[in-house]
């Protein structure tokens, strides 16, 4: 069963994950978990655009 969870990302903490993906520094596992924290931030900003879209 997958599990979902709602992250909530800082300024601060975005951009390290940005960094390090951009850097291509670490371990592959800490990239890996860099992508999917910032693919999580972007489907949740497009499904509150489209949820947004349809109301308005």
């Amino acid at each position: 069963m997958y599990k979902k969870y709602i992250v909530r990302l800082t300024n601060e903490e975005r951009t390290i994950c940005e960094a390090t993906i951009k850097a291509e520094k670490g371990t592959s596992e800490k990239l890996r978990r860099a992508t999917i924290l910032l693919r999580q931030r972007y489907l949740i900003s497009i499904l509150v655009y489209n949820k947004e879209v349809r109301q308005g």
